[in-house]
């Protein structure tokens, strides 16, 4: 349904150091693969990822995920998304699966992965209400984390689609989620600035960190699995001890408001919206810094550390060398002027058939609606055809007593209609004055209940009393008696 061809091809190779070239040129549809489609008008990249092993990248497209080769900036083929918009995608660790997150906002999201050699659907997990903002898959492969605007983070069973686990400590929509490399923590931040680490197979709160103000936008897990770097709206980095769950260093990272965050290496790079790439070797040593000018809304490095990938908000990948951010190379995927008339003509040619489908089904609701003597008389009205043209003259005035009959008999059925759901709407009024009645009355009963309660309970404190009193004047009267 997708479009997708169920063809078989080449293996890929999946060693990065040698020659073999894992997918086709744009144009050729085999393992899969379709050609890219253009844009009506540049559009931001907030979904980037890169393969683990091969030099290979992943950008959000057209209701596709867009694939390209880093070192030589070239576009290769795409994977038709049929559940909707991009909103995130990764390679899996182990480089055989490309995920991709996709839906409508406010209505669907799911997580669909697809095989790298060939671009065919391997498992579907998750059926959320709303978009999915973020999602990783955990090292083994057997969890899936979801998060979004539900502000529930979500662990499902790979690939059964079973719901383990739904983590609802966050109090704003969850922006991002990553497992740790050794696969026993699952990080998660929000909108709020909130950021949660999990124990995933049991579901529960492991560490809550919680010093950002504004959202943290962007989280990542040091090699070790022992640190956590994050980045959010206030600009500033921060790494955190898992043992303790404390803050070990914070220090501004000279990009404005963090969107995201890479760590390789022993390097820390953070990119903003003022534009900026800057990338750290320690909170006190910036290593160099490039100015994107625009948004920058993605960031990863490619599996050779040799190049970071930056996506703007104006639809621009920039791939920048390593260590001095030099400017490689750029792309842009590609738009097309007509491709917005065409979508308006689309829509267009869409709403004409509904407003068709509509009437047709109107007059079939009105006919359905008459008695049966008149349902004769009165025929869902058809397109013309080639031979009724013909005949139009000679039947006009036939035509035209018929409309006169129908349209008198729909009148007729309408204003019945009409009586009737009038008659109901008394007869509602007439039950809500009753029930109104009734509450005055229970209200009444209650007021009087409440107030002879009250004067009840004086009575009984009076009683008391009385009861102490005369208690006491008997234990006088014994002793008295006792003496005597």
């Amino acid at each position: 349904e997708g479009g997708l061809a169920e063809r078989t091809g080449p293996k890929v190779d999946s060693d990065a150091s040698k020659a073999s070239t894992p997918l086709s040129p744009v144009g050729n549809e085999a393992d899969g693969l379709v050609e890219i489609r253009a844009l009506p008008q540049a559009t931001a990249l907030t979904a980037l990822d890169v393969h683990p092993t091969l030099d290979l990248a992943v950008v959000n497209g057209l209701q596709q995920a867009v694939l390209f080769r880093p070192s030589t900036a070239q576009w290769l083929n795409a994977i038709n998304i049929a559940e909707g918009d991009v909103s995130d995608l990764r390679f899996s660790r182990d480089g055989k699966l490309l995920m991709v997150a996709a839906g409508q906002a406010a209505v669907s999201g799911t997580v669909t992965a697809f095989d790298v050699e060939t671009g065919k659907r391997i498992w579907q997990v998750a059926d959320e209400t709303d978009s999915i903002l973020t999602f990783d898959l955990s090292p083994n492969g057997h969890l899936l984390a979801v998060g979004g605007p539900s502000k529930t983070v979500r662990i499902y069973e790979v690939p059964s689609g079973r719901e383990m686990h739904a983590l609802k400590k966050h109090t704003d929509w969850v922006l991002n989620v990553r497992f740790s490399p050794d696969g026993l923590l699952l990080a998660s931040s929000d909108r709020f600035g909130g950021i949660f680490v999990w124990e995933p197979i049991q579901g529960a709160v492991f560490h809550g960190l919680k010093d950002h103000t504004g959202a943290a936008h962007a989280i990542a897990w040091d090699v070790d699995s022992e640190t956590l770097i994050s980045g959010g709206e206030d600009g500033k980095l921060r790494t955190w001890n898992m043992h303790h769950g404390l803050l070990t260093s914070c220090w501004d990272a000279q990009v404005g408001p963090i969107l995201d965050l890479a760590r390789s290496s022993g390097f820390t790079s953070a990119a903003g919206r003022s534009g900026k790439v800057v990338v750290w070797s320690n909170p006190e040593t910036q290593v160099a810094h490039y100015e994107i000018g625009d948004q920058a809304e993605t960031l990863v490095r490619t599996a050779d550390s040799q190049h970071w990938i930056v996506g703007d908000n104006r639809g621009q990948l920039s791939i920048l060398e390593a260590t001095k951010l030099g400017l490689v190379a750029t792309l842009s995927l590609p738009t097309d002027a007509s491709a917005m008339q065409k979508l308006l003509v689309r829509l267009d040619e869409a709403e004409q058939s509904y407003a068709t489908t509509l009437q047709s089904a109107a007059a079939q609701a009105a006919a359905n609606s008459l008695p049966e003597k008149a349902k004769e008389s009165v025929a869902v009205p058809q397109p013309a055809t080639d031979d009724s043209v013909g005949m139009r003259d000679s039947t006009n005035s036939t035509n035209s007593s018929r409309r006169d009959s129908e349209f008198a008999l729909e009148l007729e059925v309408n204003r019945r209609q009409v009586a009737e759901v009038e008659e109901l709407l008394q007869q509602s009024n007439r039950v809500l004055s009753r029930l109104a009645q009734h509450n005055e009355q229970l209200v009444e009963l209650l007021t009087q209940s409440s107030e002879a309660q009250a004067e009840l309970a004086q009575q009984i404190s009076k009683q008391a009393q009385m009861l102490a009193l005369l208690r006491a004047r008997t234990r006088q009267l014994e002793e008295a008696a006792a003496m005597r």
